[in-house]
């Protein structure tokens, strides 16, 4: 990754955190944007101090009842082939990724009670519109604590118009090594994860420089 590319201390959510009320979801919302200006104004700390935080906040996540279990694997390194799985769309159509080379691909890994998720739609939803006609397409991946439903108003609300489908088995999740959301992997038209952010996207300029990175 560059040296602008967010570290695991970038804002996130754990990935089995329960569903938010909407009290719950605008704290942590306010607290997502205070965490996203704090980390603008500092220096980031290390990927191994924030690897390290995320390992015990999933080890935490495992004693807590009524949460998903969270197994702490390795995320794909960058350079390394993208995990080839296959997933059906909120649009019914089946997608594998290996049928997506020749072109760059944005992998959105979110759910709806994401703080950071929201914050960060807007850059999403700007950059699928500005790749029209370019070859690179989107897919947004929904953890499987989320639910269908709730993920399709997030969609619409939000307009993120790119195909997006439940990781219902969490077999997505476990192949990219998915400990907190959001995270954005960048794989070229080879298949290959030429970056990935994991946290919030700082900003647009980031996620469009991270675009044209895969579209070459």
């Amino acid at each position: 990754m560059d040296s602008d590319s967010p570290a695991f201390d970038a804002p996130y959510e754990p990935l089995a955190a329960p569903a938010l009320d909407d009290e719950a979801a605008a704290r942590a919302l306010d607290s997502a944007l205070a965490a996203h200006t704090a980390s603008a104004q500092g220096k980031a700390r290390s990927v191994g101090i924030g690897r390290f935080l995320l390992i015990a906040i999933a080890l935490l996540l495992v004693g807590l009842g009524g949460m998903r279990l969270v197994r702490v694997i390795a995320p794909p390194d960058d350079d390394a082939m993208a995990p080839n799985l296959e997933i059906t769309t909120f649009d019914g159509d089946s997608v594998r990724l290996s049928d997506l080379r020749g072109q760059g691909v944005v992998l959105n890994f979110w759910a709806s009670w994401c703080g950071p998720c929201i914050v960060e739609a807007p850059i999403l939803a700007q950059g699928w519109q500005d790749a029209q006609g370019r070859n690179v397409t989107f897919l947004g991946i929904v953890v499987n604590s989320d639910d269908p439903a709730k993920a399709q108003a997030f969609m619409a609300e939000h307009g993120l118009d790119y195909p997006n489908a439940f990781d219902e088995t969490g077999a997505w999740e476990e192949a990219y090594g998915i400990q907190g959301i959001p995270a954005t992997f960048f794989i070229d038209a080879k298949g290959r994860i030429v970056d990935q952010a994991r946290g919030l996207l700082p900003n647009q300029a980031y996620f469009d420089r991270r675009v044209q990175q895969i579209v070459q």
